[in-house]
């Protein structure tokens, strides 16, 4: 059995949500509706989110979740 990496899922201005999936686009539809008709990928900004579009227009951003991050203590 293999284990899912997970993403962060940015759904709205300031809601982010955990999901598994196969890949990035996988867990995008996941998170917001179920339904991977029409998702594509987009560009990448410099915090490492990508776009998720539906038939042309963005509905979300997607990255993998870092699970060590640096710290400085």
């Amino acid at each position: 059995m293999v284990a899912m990496p997970q993403y962060e899922v940015m759904t709205g201005p300031d809601a982010v949500v955990l999901v598994r999936g196969r890949d990035a686009l996988d867990a995008a539809s996941r998170a917001l509706d179920g339904h991977p008709e029409g998702l594509t990928l987009g560009g990448t900004d410099p915090h490492g989110w990508e776009d998720v579009l539906r038939n042309g227009t963005a509905v979300g951003q997607v990255r993998p979740h870092q699970r060590m991050r640096f710290r400085r203590d």
